[in-house]
């Protein structure tokens, strides 16, 4: 997956591990680091871990979420292939 970028964010690949990935979610604006995300191995899933200090609307999570959703689904769709 590419970096993605949105009106107000940018979704950036900073790590490629041998199976999982870690994503810096950065303001367009001011380029402050708003959160990570990366996988967490108790839930088997990638999570977002927010910085301190960010603050997010309804638009802003929604856009998180659906990021989130799309890099869980594509890992279980690797996961299944094998």
């Amino acid at each position: 997956m590419d970096d993605l970028i949105t009106k107000y964010m940018t979704f950036k690949l900073v790590e490629q591990k041998p199976k999982t990935q870690v994503w810096h979610i950065v303001n367009n604006t001011s380029g402050f680091l708003l959160g990570i995300i990366s996988w967490y191995g108790t839930w088997r899933q990638y999570v977002f871990c927010p910085e301190e200090g960010s603050t997010f609307n309804d638009n802003c999570l929604e856009t998180i979420q659906t990021f989130l959703t799309s890099l869980n689904n594509e890992y279980r769709r690797k996961q299944n292939a094998k």
